[in-house]
């Protein structure tokens, strides 16, 4: 990470680029989340796909491949649930992205923006025409209704329904212009981004006292050099 662009902005503490500053930006992006929506698809698929991104850093192609039935409740015998979410860990030299998984816990309140979104989707038919016939198709957590032409035109009728990932990063900028959430550093509309939010993640838990490898595991880091950016900044 170090001396690549990614690092820079971090290090720098870019105003566009690198981490939202904690108290002016985040704040304001947890306050719009908290506010009432109109109950559509979009505005509850803008609101989960932030509240993932805050709270876990993840890249826009693991939650464009997240199915609904990803969202699970480890104590469904309990009153109090224990929510996780089972990324797909998109690693490049798997041909099925979902073939290795990561169990990740959610903030029970996060978990409830997902099963809102998850309950507005149940009426959208996700199925297809195969050979005359219709097939069900893997309900994706952010269900593209338009459908995805490129997984169309490359038979990957599995994939038929889900976003692609820069439609995932959309989801992040239109929920910013709808809450006109302005930067009190930059007196702008903010610039949000999910790498934008890894950063602030990464740079609040090491401000919060966790240790390089806690760190390097909860943002699927193989290697702790990955983190040593963050540790640096707050060296610094």
């Amino acid at each position: 990470l170090p001396g690549n662009p990614k690092g820079e902005a971090v290090r720098n503490e870019h105003v566009d680029k690198g981490p939202l500053n904690r108290g002016l930006e985040l704040q304001q992006l947890i306050n719009a989340m908290e506010r009432p929506t109109d109950r559509s698809l979009k505005q509850l698929q803008e609101r989960a796909a932030l509240a993932l991104f805050i709270a876990h850093g993840r890249n826009p192609g693991n939650l464009s491949l997240l199915l609904e039935e990803d969202l699970v409740n480890l104590t469904p015998e309990s009153e109090i649930p224990t929510w996780v979410i089972n990324y797909p860990r998109i690693k490049k030299r798997l041909k099925n992205p979902r073939a290795d998984m990561k169990v990740v816990p959610i903030p029970t309140q996060y978990a409830e923006y997902i099963l809102e979104l998850i309950a507005a989707g149940q009426s959208i038919d996700c199925s297809a025409q195969v050979d005359g016939k219709k097939v069900s198709l893997p309900r994706p957590m952010f269900i593209n209704i338009s459908q995805n032409t490129s997984a169309l035109n490359a038979g990957r009728l599995d994939q038929l329904f889900h976003y692609a990932t820069y439609s995932v990063t959309d989801l992040l900028r239109s929920f910013v212009r709808r809450h006109q959430i302005m930067s009190p550093l930059t007196r702008r509309l903010l610039i949000i981004s999910a790498r934008r939010l890894r950063y602030t993640l990464a740079t609040n838990l090491v401000l919060d006292g966790v240790s390089r490898r806690e760190l390097a595991e909860l943002l699927d880091h193989s290697d702790l050099q990955h983190v040593e950016v963050y540790f640096e900044l707050a060296e610094g």
